[in-house]
């Protein structure tokens, strides 16, 4: 038993070990731009890039930017921030529910080209810098100038402690504080240096999250023409998606209902996405499904064409399916529109066709 535990241990170790390859490209600080497959796991510094076999590695001061499963990274030179969780307030009963941080300011860090997600583009640029503990940075850019959005900081109030070391031995005891939202600063003085920021009617986001940050720097990208390319709702075939829809099944004219899950083909094509789902057209068809999808993840309108295999609940035989339509991303998620044909052709077995028409989400 111990020796199998280890020999599986050791291919566990061995499998993550691996570079994992995705199709992509690559644009020099040159200008030269490469097609081929990128390596790029918990690095913001450099990848591993595969042409004809040979793999090279490249660090961010070489690349202008990459692109891989619809991501695009590009090389800034920043000075990151470090920092470390706040475990005193996380004891506290707080207003907020954390996580809370605080700013090493004693370690002092060089300039140093990164690789940050481009989020959104446009006259202000959103990025998001992603550590090895899990723990993001948001950086936003107008004109060529970038600066960070830091994490809401807090400061005790002395005057709420009589003895900090005897709070730290009880559990859940409150403590005053104040929250500095340094992000709100960042953000405005980033907006400031725009001669027509007055005209504008903007909300500030009062909280830190990604959600918040894309809401603003969109909307200030509004106020521009040809400025509005918004890259955060690109759907991300890394992860399951789901989806419900509904419209009307012909020639019933009845109610149709279409709830389903795709699933990432990993390491068989960035477009292709597994279907399992569940399909009522009207009480005579209703089916569990089983099938294939293929999609385009780039564009504001996204086409698809999929098929699968059924199993009609009611009289348990298999008709196959085929689905077609497009989606559009809107601010995280995604509005689709799909038609079904069920089953593709008449045959003596299967003496009947039904048509959908649905609309609904996929997020």
């Amino acid at each position: 038993m111990k020796y199998l535990l280890f020999i599986f241990i050791f291919l566990k170790i061995n499998v993550f070990a691996q570079d994992i390859y995705r199709k992509g490209t690559i644009v020099l600080k040159n200008g030269e731009t490469l097609s081929g497959y990128i390596s790029y796991i918990f690095d913001s510094k450099s990848i591993r890039f595969k042409q004809n076999n040979k793999a090279k590695r490249y660090t961010s001061s070489e690349i202008k930017r990459f692109e891989i499963d619809g991501n695009i990274y590009v090389s800034k030179s920043i000075i990151p921030s470090n920092y470390v969780p706040n475990n005193f307030l996380a004891l506290a009963v707080a207003q907020d529910q954390g996580p809370f941080y605080d700013k090493v300011d004693y370690i002092t860090e060089e300039r140093q080209d990164l690789f940050l997600h481009a989020l959104i583009y446009g006259k202000m640029k959103l990025y998001e810098l992603k550590r090895r503990d899990n723990f993001k940075l948001y950086y936003a850019e107008n004109e060529s100038k970038i600066v960070e959005l830091p994490p809401p900081l807090f400061k005790v109030i002395n005057d709420s402690l009589t003895n900090p070391r005897a709070y730290k031995l009880a559990d859940n005891f409150a403590v005053k504080y104040l929250r500095l939202n340094v992000y709100v600063d960042s953000l405005k003085k980033l907006m400031l240096e725009d001669d027509n920021f007055y005209d504008k009617n903007l909300n500030f986001p009062m909280e830190y999250s990604l959600k918040s940050f894309s809401e603003i720097i969109y909307n200030y990208n509004l106020q521009y023409k040809d400025s509005t390319k918004y890259i955060s709702t690109k759907i991300n075939n890394k992860k399951v998606l789901v989806s419900i829809s509904a419209g009307v099944s012909r020639p019933s004219n009845k109610t149709s209902l279409n709830m389903y899950a795709l699933l990432p083909a990993y390491g068989f094509n960035n477009n292709m996405l597994f279907k399992v789902g569940y399909q009522y057209f009207d009480e005579e068809f209703k089916a569990i499904s089983l099938g294939l999808r293929y999609l385009a993840n780039k564009g504001s309108v996204r086409p698809f064409v999929g098929a699968a295999l059924t199993r009609n609940i009611k009289y348990r035989n298999f008709p196959s399916i085929i689905e077609y339509g497009f989606f559009v991303p809107v601010k995280g998620i995604n509005i689709v529109f799909e038609g079904n044909i069920y089953p593709p052709f008449r045959t003596k077995t299967y003496d009947f066709r039904v048509f959908s028409y649905n609309v609904g989400i996929i997020f």
